[in-house]
C-alpha cells in the first residue's frame, strides 16, 4: 500500500513524500512505479521515499526505485529514502545500493537535507 502526501519545503519547493507499507514486490511496484512516473512526469522532482512500514523489498522493487533514481539525477531532482527497517537496510546493503541511494533517519533531516540545511 502506498500513501502520497506533498510537503512545502524552503522557497516554495515541492516535495512529494510516499509512505509505502507491506511488501515492495511485483505487485506493489507496479503501484509505486505507476505514482512515482507521474509525479516526476508532472514535474516533482524531490521525492521522499518513507519506509518505516515497509517489509521487504524485491528485485522488481529495486528495479523501480532504481530507475527513478537514475530519471530524477538527470533532472537535478533528489529521491531520499527514510525510516528504513532493518531488513531493507540490510537488502540495500547486499545489492550495494546503500552507498548509492541517499538515506536519511528520518523525515525531518530528509527536509532539511533538500533545503540544504
Amino acid at each position: 500500500m502506498v500513501a502520497v502526501n506533498q510537503v512545502k519545503a524552503k522557497n516554495n519547493i515541492d516535495i512529494i513524500v510516499f509512505k509505502i507499507s507491506g511488501d515492495i514486490n511485483f505487485e506493489s511496484s507496479l503501484e509505486i512505479e505507476s505514482l512515482i512516473n507521474t509525479h516526476i512526469n508532472n514535474g516533482s522532482i524531490f521525492l521522499i521515499l518513507d519506509l518505516m512500514e515497509a517489509n521487504l523489498i524485491t528485485s522488481v522493487g529495486l528495479r523501480v526505485f532504481i530507475c527513478a533514481f537514475k530519471r530524477l539525477m538527470t533532472l537535478n531532482g533528489r529521491m531520499i529514502f527514510v525510516n528504513l527497517s532493518p531488513r531493507i537496510r540490510q537488502t540495500l546493503e547486499i545489492t550495494e545500493l546503500l552507498n548509492i541511494f541517499e538515506i536519511r533517519e528520518n523525515m525531518d533531516n530528509a527536509i532539511k537535507a533538500i533545503n540544504n540545511e
